[in-house]
């Protein structure tokens, strides 16, 4: 575990000024159990934490069809819906808040856009592609194509493109 991680790094005198965890439920444990974590590594290594990595379904359902990494793994008090996700983001703030002598300083959450939901995630290339070429279109901008590489254009081209997405927004 993290202790012994950090006690080897200890012995081995590699310096560190804060300790990151990563904390998903249904891999990790309960929150009672990050709550004992943080407070030992607190206290046994005078070091302020980070929650570095966490995040909490909202939906077990899958809209993208590349199969989720989280089915129907049972967090217990805490269901895979928005209420759910909320209350566990809420308790995880406390436990990090309670750590001692405030050395808790927060969380970071895992991409909240890498969600199985319609019209979130990842660039559409089609879309993208679409929009470049209408813009290089409309405000003759001088480029190799809608693919092309925006250090491939003239510094002219390039201001007339920006202006242009902005335009066209």
């Amino acid at each position: 575990g993290a202790r012994g991680w950090f006690d080897n790094a200890v012995q081995r005198d590699v310096p560190f000024d804060l300790i990151g965890l990563s904390f998903y439920p249904y891999w990790h444990g309960t929150l009672d159990d990050l709550q004992r974590n943080l407070a030992d590594l607190a206290t046994r290594y005078d070091r302020d934490l980070v929650v570095a990595e966490t995040a909490f379904p909202f939906t077990p359902d899958d809209a993208d069809g590349h199969g989720n990494i989280i089915h129907d793994q049972v967090v217990p008090g805490y269901a895979f819906t928005p209420d759910g996700q909320a209350r566990f983001l809420t308790d995880l703030i406390d436990v990090i808040r309670g750590v001692p002598e405030g050395r808790g300083l927060g969380l970071f959450y895992w991409e909240p856009t890498w969600t199985a939901v319609t019209g979130n995630g990842w660039v559409r290339v089609a879309q993208v592609t679409a929009l470049a070429a209408r813009i290089i279109d409309r405000f003759n901008v001088k480029a190799g194509g809608p693919g092309a590489a925006a250090k491939s254009l003239s510094g002219g081209n390039l201001q007339k493109f920006v202006i242009g997405r902005e335009l066209d927004q």
